[in-house]
Formats: structure tokens, sequence, C-alpha cells
């Protein structure tokens, strides 16, 4: 389990997520993913995908994802 950010270059907002497909940072960029939250899909299509970056910032087990989400949206 990840927990991870995704940044918009344009505006500079961030929206963090946890995911449970990927395992290190080499496997998320590799990857698909960019959230599947409404605001970030929304920031997506109007923004356009070439105006976001992600990275990872922790790997953590699945039953601390929720608090480490939690943690870092309020940093």
């Amino acid at each position: 389990m990840i927990i991870y950010c995704i940044q918009n270059l344009v505006n500079e907002k961030k929206y963090i997520g946890k995911h449970s497909k990927c395992n290190s940072n080499e496997e998320f960029q590799k990857s698909k993913y960019w959230g599947s939250g409404i605001y970030i899909r929304r920031a997506i299509e109007k923004y356009g995908l070439e105006n976001f970056k992600r990275w990872v910032l922790i790997h953590c087990e699945n039953k601390k994802a929720s608090y480490y989400e939690k943690l870092w949206i309020k940093k």
C-alpha cells in the first residue's frame, strides 16, 4: 500500500490518496492510475494530464493506510 501525492503544476494544488495496487514509486510511475476522487478527475479534465506530476510519499501496511492518508492531508 502506498500514500501518494498528485500536484497540479498550474495552480500547485495537491491531492493526497492511497493505492493498494502499487508497492513502489517505480510501479506507481508506470501505472495509469491518477486517483479515483472526483476532484482530481475534474482537475485533470480541466488542465490536462500533462500539467500534473505524482509521487509516492510513503509505503505502509494496509491497516494503517487510512491513518497515514489523513495525516498527510492535514500536513
